[in-house]
């Protein structure tokens, strides 16, 4: 089965980890000492981290060779260059030749404070002291691969970075895909052969209303699979067996539980009512039945 576009960029940023930082690349090349050289040289005031990167240019007597080098044969990217890069992977095409322009261009189909991001998968940025800082790729559930250094993982929530916005390229959602993952919180994509906490609970969530996936163990096997096409199909989405954001927000909406009829306002109530009945009322209400009782035997 063909990848969708959202896992081709994923699974090309995670492909890139441990990928080198360099200043000004974008994928284009694979790194070696001449390429240090010479973006160094393109930009000044990023030679010395260049350099200090670089364990043969470190040490003016070593050839430049890349053997025995962790980054040997990896391609170079800086940051921006490698959110390009994998976004174009999957056709999605963003301009701007730094973070800054990256963020302003029109690439965004919409972009917002990072507190209201939606679990897709879309850019995020580091917008600190009036400047665009730093951009990765915010992957789901919560999770960025970025290159800072190198290309690596972090959070949204408690991560190294202080991510402050993000933005969903233009051609990768659509406008009630976008809508919906509003709704879901940081829920993974999963499809046939994924595991995990996050599958137990979809398959308990599918078994509370009706679409049986057997006992509930984590594995997103083949009734699974039918359990979820089965809910799809019922309820207008997709019919592909996959769990993304517009399946995640049909299946919350599906198990939320139904608020209770109004009680109206003549409706007796269940509970007795406690009264406090003081000792002097008791006997005053004693005194009153007795002048009862004898005005009664009179008339009879």
């Amino acid at each position: 089965m063909s990848l969708t576009k959202q896992e081709l960029i994923v699974q090309t940023a995670a492909s890139l980890l441990g990928c080198p930082y360099i200043y000004g690349t974008w994928g284009k090349w694979v790194c070696t000492p001449p390429l240090r050289r010479r973006y160094a040289n393109y930009n000044p005031e990023q030679k010395a981290i260049t350099y200090k990167r670089c364990q043969r240019l470190r040490d003016s007597s070593q050839k430049d060779t890349c053997a025995g080098c962790k980054y040997e044969g990896k391609l170079a990217f800086d940051c921006r260059g490698f959110t390009h890069y994998c976004l174009a992977q999957a056709g999605i095409e963003i301009t701007g030749g730094f973070v800054g322009r990256q963020w302003s261009d029109a690439n965004w189909a919409e972009k917002g404070d990072i507190a209201a991001m939606p679990d897709l998968v879309c850019c995020v940025f580091v917008y600190k002291a009036g400047k665009w800082k730093h951009t990765g790729l915010h992957i789901g559930g919560g999770r960025i691969i970025h290159c800072s250094g190198e290309v690596k993982y972090d959070t949204v929530i408690g991560g190294a970075n202080q991510w402050t916005h993000y933005a969903v390229p233009k051609g990768l959602y659509t406008p009630e895909e976008i809508k919906a993952a509003h709704k879901g919180g940081f829920m993974r994509t999963m499809k046939k052969g994924s595991t995990g906490e996050d599958v137990r609970e979809l398959q308990e969530m599918l078994d509370g209303i009706g679409y049986a996936c057997g006992t509930p163990d984590g594995v997103f096997g083949n009734l699974t699979a039918y359990a979820v096409k089965s809910f799809q199909r019922d309820n207008n989405l997709t019919v592909d067996g996959v769990v993304g954001p517009a399946t995640w927000a049909a299946l919350e909406k599906a198990t939320e539980p139904e608020d209770p009829e109004p009680m109206p306002d003549d409706h007796p109530t269940t509970d007795a009512e406690t009264v406090t009945v003081s000792r002097d009322d008791i006997q005053a209400a004693v005194e009153r039945l007795e002048a009862l009782a004898q005005t009664l035997r009179g008339w009879l």
